[in-house]
């Protein structure tokens, strides 16, 4: 089986995880698991991750300082993918080491243990992928990446309501060194002038 080689890529809903896949030639590619369909992308797996944000606006730096801001400081820090819909990525490792591992969290299904400290990712309609990494922390770095995603849908579908009451008896009065104060309707009737 043929596997299609592109040049670029950027993430989107149906992007479930992007592996490190090494060429012939010791450099460092991605395999990316879209859907039903498997490709290479002739960049690194962070290389796919920082293009993808820069595409809707942002950066990694920014993305993993507002994760650590909002669920505090972590290794292996998630990240929101913004785009037509928010998107939560978690790396199995940190994502400086060439090895690194992102998943969508809406795609995972289950974290299993395996043999030898390892863990099997069960993804939603997809293939299983198997990581050097223990089960707890992998779980432990899915559930921050959720932890992430909760948090922000909160903050960012959270509805403040206000009362206005009219009449309420206070105005904003510019005075004459061009600043503004606070005013009560008693002090208007005394001959003060609204701006």
């Amino acid at each position: 089986m043929t596997i299609i080689h592109i040049p670029h890529y950027i993430i989107h809903p149906e992007t479930k995880a992007i592996l490190p896949e090494f060429g012939a030639n010791g450099r460092c590619y991605s395999k990316v698991i879209q859907g039903s369909q498997m490709f290479i992308v002739t960049m690194k797996p962070i290389e796919i991750i920082q293009e993808s944000l820069s595409y809707y606006g942002f950066d990694l730096e920014g993305a993993i300082s507002g994760a650590k801001s909002i669920i505090g400081a972590c290794q292996a820090t998630p990240i929101r993918v913004p785009g037509h819909i928010d998107m939560y990525w978690f790396p199995h490792i940190s994502p400086n080491n060439i090895n690194c591992v992102w998943m969508a969290v809406h795609h995972v299904l289950r974290i299993l243990p395996e043999d030898n400290f390892q863990a099997k990712v069960m993804l939603i309609d997809g293939p299983s992928i198997i990581l050097d990494t223990p089960e707890r922390k992998l779980s432990d770095r899915y559930d921050r990446a959720e932890q992430l995603e909760v948090k922000i849908t909160k903050r960012t579908q959270y509805k403040m309501q206000y009362v206005m009451e009219r009449g309420s008896g206070v105005h904003f009065v510019k005075e004459e060194n061009r600043n503004y104060t606070v005013s009560k309707d008693d002090d208007l009737s005394n001959g003060s002038a609204l701006c």
